[in-house]
């Protein structure tokens, strides 16, 4: 029993750990733990339709064109069963869970709610993985490797996520939308493929810069929202404005003539823009403007 709940505490541990980091990181305007919390069991939850659509759909698919055991099959479980099916499944969870909450009220939150669901995933997965084979070794190597490059899927996801929500509908709106999916996909098709060929010395070898290279590319992503983010009180040029919506509160971003999170219409004069990046949140209502005197009577009315 003892041996059990050592294997429970290390397949769970990794997954938490990875979560609370990304949230303290948060610090300009923190999100609702409560909100957090949801979105990482809802990620969690996400196993059942992966297992089902993967084993009832995926597979007979599969054996249909005749790929288990050949070439193609690697790939396919790589870019399809594992990244495809997986990413997708987290993306619904994000959307459903926490995208459209009034609390996802800056980019970096995109962040934060895809890596919490793509976190639940991926704990879920290593409790399925450790606790069975029962070997610390394998909890291990899943920590150091698997678990981390499932919370760098998430921050790519959430990346792309966070600035699609607070762009202006149009083409590069629809183009960060896709790369949501299709990004997290890439890295995850990759990450499986090497991890299928891990006998292979040179997978092996290369497995291990590949998740280096998701942690650097993640926390500079990480690092480049929170400095974008309406709440900082750091110096430097912000993209949106210090007035937000009346209806939902979220900052407004320069140029709209609308909320991007709830659709109401803005008046252009009512965008004043945060110069000198103080938070949205701490600007408070804007002055009334001195009511000008009275223009003096026209001096010589008649003339001079």
């Amino acid at each position: 029993m003892g041996k059990v709940v050592e294997l429970l505490a290390l397949a769970v541990a990794p997954g938490l750990f990875l979560l609370l980091y990304l949230y303290l990181k948060d610090r300009h305007e923190p999100e609702p733990l409560a909100l957090v919390t949801r979105t990482f069991f809802a990620g969690a939850l996400m196993a059942v339709p992966v297992v089902a659509v993967g084993e009832f759909v995926l597979v007979p698919a599969a054996e249909a064109m005749g790929l288990p055991g050949g070439r193609l099959w690697p790939w396919w479980q790589a870019f399809v069963t594992a990244g495809l099916l997986e990413e997708t499944c987290k993306l619904a969870a994000v959307w459903f869970v926490a995208y459209r909450n009034p609390n996802l009220n800056e980019p970096y939150d995109g962040i934060l709610y895809a890596a919490a669901a793509s976190l639940g995933f991926a704990t879920i997965e290593n409790v399925a993985y450790v606790v069975p084979q029962a070997d610390l070794s394998v909890g291990v190597a899943r920590a150091v490797l698997a678990v981390p490059a499932h919370a760098m899927f998430g921050v790519a996801m959430g990346y792309y996520l966070g600035r699609a929500k607070f762009k202006p509908p149009g083409l590069r709106r629809r183009l960060m939308g896709a790369a949501a999916l299709a990004v997290p996909v890439v890295l995850h098709g990759v990450y499986d493929l090497l991890v299928q060929d891990a006998g292979d010395q040179l997978a092996f070898i290369l497995l291990y810069p590949l998740v280096a290279f998701l942690w650097v590319r993640g926390l500079r992503q990480v690092d480049e929202l929170l400095a974008r983010s309406p709440f900082s009180r750091q110096p430097g040029r912000q993209v949106y404005l210090a007035s937000r919506c009346p209806r939902c509160g979220t900052p407004l971003v320069a140029g709209a003539r609308f909320c991007f999170h709830c659709g109401r219409p803005v008046a252009p004069e009512a965008a004043v823009a945060a110069g000198d990046g103080e938070a949205a949140a701490a600007a408070g209502p804007a002055p009334a403007a001195a009511a000008e005197p009275p223009a003096p009577a026209a001096e010589g009315a008649l003339g001079q």
